[in-house]
């Protein structure tokens, strides 16, 4: 398997077809996408989105890449992240996003992936400017945002509905320069 990234904890690798089954794990589950304009999936839903994301890996120039956010060393898939690129003629800008399992909240998953999947881009394409965002509500992903050094660019009110109910959002961003200042290894 095509492995993009490894941390400490984490590999990042390109989600494949026979991925299914885990992806349905998380992906059909009310609490993990409560947040998300996406309703939970069913396991037909699983595959046809995986589907779509290994045909995006063919796509020449590339503009959508996604992951799945394994554990070290045993492989088991416990999330994903996709990454689309808003600017495709000059790859100045992505947008990411990520989800895990709910049995791996709260235990820093999250934020090694999002700091793996900002380094990958950073350092091996030509993004400069990197956009995420969140539901107001949705604290955790409010703090591992900001945490890691996204500036809180704007709050839309009832901008996005998710199962009939209004909800707002906060949107981020981090350019390359900030990332470089605040992760480079010198």
């Amino acid at each position: 398997m095509n492995t993009i990234a490894k941390t400490e904890r984490l590999l990042l690798r390109e989600v494949i077809a026979e991925d299914w089954r885990d992806v349905f794990s998380y992906t059909g589950d009310e609490a993990v996408s409560r947040y998300q304009a996406w309703k939970p999936h069913l396991e037909q839903d699983a595959k046809e989105w995986l589907q779509l994301a290994v045909a995006a890996q063919k796509k020449t120039p590339r503009q959508m890449y996604y992951w799945a956010i394994c554990l070290k060393p045993s492989g088991k898939l416990i999330g994903g992240m996709g990454i689309d690129i808003l600017s495709v003629e000059n790859a100045n800008s992505a947008e990411v996003g990520y989800s895990l399992h709910r049995s791996y909240w709260h235990q820093g998953y999250g934020t090694e992936a999002v700091l793996a999947g900002l380094s990958y881009l950073f350092d091996q394409t030509s993004v400069r400017r990197i956009v995420a965002h969140c539901r107001e509500s949705n604290l955790p992903s409010v703090r591992l945002l900001e945490k890691i050094g996204f500036r809180r660019e704007g709050h839309f009110v009832e901008d996005v509905e998710v199962r009939g109910r209004l909800m707002n959002s906060f949107w981020y961003a981090m350019l390359r320069s900030e990332y470089l200042k605040r992760y480079s290894r010198i």
